[in-house]
């Protein structure tokens, strides 16, 4: 099917306004490209918070540092208690997982509408 429908072409509208079928065809094609805008919003903000916390890491060791205190490992453990320490490397290992996941989400979603605009453009 062409991109347009022959009768409202000659009318002067937009392919989608008058046919039916295009219309649905680019209804479809409009909430798919919501969707993968979404998922990859939903990436950035992630990569936002992975960025955030591991800053924040640095500058509590910068502090500590300059503090004369100790920054290494003890053990494979980091001395710093609570959320500074093994809470907050915990919450970075699953925002990064989070990341991985979104990004294969918005990649998948991305080859369906490739797809999906192929098989609606035939």
């Amino acid at each position: 099917m062409s991109k347009f429908c022959e009768t409202c072409y000659e009318m002067g509208h937009m392919w989608w306004e008058g046919c039916p079928e295009t219309k649905a065809q680019f209804e479809k094609a409009m909430a798919m490209t919501k969707k993968l805008a979404a998922v990859r919003g939903y990436g950035k903000r992630l990569a936002r918070a992975v960025a955030k916390a591991e800053q924040e890491v640095e500058e509590e060791k910068k502090m500590r540092k300059e503090q004369g205190q100790q920054t290494f490992l003890v053990n494979g453990e980091d001395p710093f208690p609570g959320v500074h320490g093994k809470e907050r490397r915990k919450m970075i290992k699953d925002l990064k997982w989070q990341q991985k996941r979104a990004a294969l989400a918005g990649k998948a979603a991305s080859e369906r509408k490739d797809t999906d605009m192929n098989g609606a453009n035939n």
